[in-house]
């Protein structure tokens, strides 16, 4: 008939059967020691066996329309191991006959309560599909790759040994709200997505086996161990929002994603370890919200991909946290928030020896209070080459290890600071084709030591041949090199013909914070030029080198 059929309690010690058109349900426990079978002679019906204390000891078959029609809604519960096999077995736990073995119509619920749930044949379920195993430490095992998921997916299991491990098959999967206490593996021919929070106590690893399919986890997740992902193609973007909870990275090496990878999270984040981006164009993205600070610990190189990272507060880079791209832009935004707050956060800190180099990119960095430089490089010609601003602090050198702080020989640096750019005591160090610092104080080692002369009569900076140098003020008179013969009535600076034999066509360095300034011979004068020779010598010369 077409009259619905509800199970009491049901004690039987052989084999039971039951059969109704309008669905099957219980509301008792059913204690069946034979082989099971339920049938639903109408399709679309449902199967609810849902008490906790059901326990099939032998095979179970849920049957729709004697195997032609597909099942509404399944819900199964047994008090010990479900394995979900196929018809040819005969000690199967679970046995699935819809339109095809372990075809489902509608929504497919499994629990296990304290024993795992495996399978031995494909499931393909039209709705949504729950997994949960009860027990301590049991495991879901659901890996046959023809297995179709059209609906979401939940997945629970409790306990820090309790693995999961599912593959979607070429149909895409997307997760319900889930809950691994261990380990969760993942695997599919299509994308993978989330339409409600993962939370996994374990690792997690995330594959799709098909190119330029996506991995898309942006709900507030929380996956606490060390998380993995593997996509192929320039399309194969991944994006991880792991909601309050810190992301713990796996190495990512050349060619394990195959696009873009994109990192939210509201905890304090640490990257540990080093992420390598090889696909054309595929750019890195790292967020922390939440007043929270970005510590980056190792390499993070693409090939021509964007580099961002951005934090609510600091953003802090060890020797060993180079940022690296062919031709991608690199933006590292500290303070995030869009608030100024100085004294409360917002940070850019990169150790001495840390490199930004951006190849052919550009490079903007941005902070709220101090803004410390290691070195930043890139070959970008553009009048924006480098750009740099510390709202409420000041921009600092951070050390002198490799060479310049800024180099942008091609292009315009560019800076903005409340506070100073570079100190008195240590000045920014920087090779460009230009620089814009309209409005801020500034202190550049090469203002006063390399600066180009562009007359007869400057200040000490890179000397062209033949050109005169004034080394110090207020001394008696001029002197030729060499013979220190009075060849001008200047009574303010000695200046000094540079000989262009020794030294070919210029420019000449000349350093002007060295212990020894070279181009001066100070071994031979009169008594006239006594005074100045004796000034001349308190400046440059340390005492034991006077003579």
């Amino acid at each position: 008939g077409t009259t619905a059929l509800n199970l009491g309690t049901v004690g039987v010690g052989q084999n039971f059967s039951a059969r109704s058109g309008g669905g099957i349900t219980d509301s008792g426990t059913l204690t069946i020691t034979g082989a099971s079978t339920f049938n639903v002679t109408v399709n679309g019906s449902n199967i609810i066996l849902d008490s906790s204390g059901n326990a099939f000891a032998s095979q179970v078959t849920l049957q729709a329309a004697a195997g032609s029609g597909t099942f509404g809604n399944i819900t199964f519960v047994d008090s010990a191991a479900v394995d979900l096999d196929s018809s040819a077995s005969a000690d199967g736990d679970l046995f699935i006959d819809g339109s095809t073995d372990g075809a489902v119509g509608g929504n497919l619920s499994v629990t296990a309560t304290t024993g795992n749930i495996t399978q031995n044949v494909a499931l393909a379920v039209t709705g949504t599909s729950s997994f949960t195993t009860s027990a301590s430490d049991a495991t879901i095992t659901l890996g046959t790759t023809t297995n179709a998921f059209t609906g979401a997916v939940t997945l629970s299991t409790t306990g820090s040994s309790a693995n999961a491990t599912i593959d979607g098959g070429t149909t895409a999967l997307d997760f319900a709200t889930s809950t691994i206490g261990g380990n969760l593996t993942v695997t599919s021919g299509d994308s993978i997505t989330d339409s409600g929070g993962i939370t996994v106590g374990g690792t997690t690893s995330f594959t799709t086996d098909t190119s330029d399919k996506l991995i898309t986890l942006n709900s507030q997740n929380a996956i606490t161990g060390q998380v993995t992902f593997s996509t192929t193609g320039t399309g194969g973007d991944v994006t991880l929002d792991n909601g309050a909870t810190a992301i713990s990275l796996g190495t990512i090496s050349s060619g394990d994603i195959g696009g873009d990878l994109i990192l939210l999270t509201d905890a304090a984040q640490t990257i540990s370890s080093a992420i390598t981006l090889s696909g054309s164009g595929a750019a890195l993205s790292i967020t922390v919200d939440n007043g929270n600070s970005l510590n980056v610990q190792a390499a993070l190189t693409t090939n021509a991909g964007s580099i961002t990272l951005s934090a609510d507060d600091d953003i802090l880079f060890t020797a060993a946290g180079d940022l690296s791209s062919t031709n991608g832009t690199i933006s590292v935004t500290a303070d995030n928030d869009a608030t100024s707050d100085a004294g409360s956060g917002g940070a850019l800190t990169m150790a001495d020896g840390t490199v930004f180099n951006a190849g052919s990119g550009a490079i903007t960095a941005t902070s709220d209070e101090n803004l410390t430089l290691g070195q930043m490089t890139t070959t970008n010609s553009s009048t924006s080459a480098i750009t740099l601003n510390s709202k409420s602090g000041n921009i600092l050198d951070g050390g002198d290890t490799g060479g310049d702080d800024l180099t942008a020989a091609s292009g315009t640096i560019v800076v903005s600071s409340g506070g100073t750019f570079g100190t008195t005591t240590n000045g920014i160090e920087r090779t460009s084709a230009g620089l814009n610092t309209s409005g801020v104080t500034t202190s550049l080692e090469d203002e006063t030591a390399s600066s180009t002369l562009t007359g007869t009569s400057e200040t000490v900076g890179d000397a062209s041949v033949d050109q005169t140098i004034n080394i110090v003020e207020d001394l008696a008179k001029t002197v030729e090199k060499n013979n220190q013969v009075p060849v001008g009535g200047s009574s303010s600076t000695v200046s000094l013909g540079i000989d262009p034999s020794p030294y070919g066509s210029g420019p000449i360095l000349v350093d002007v914070f060295a212990e020894k300034y070279e181009l001066v011979n100070t071994e031979a004068f009169g008594p006239e030029f006594l005074p100045a020779v004796g000034q001349l010598n308190d400046f440059w010369f340390s005492e034991g080198d006077e003579n």
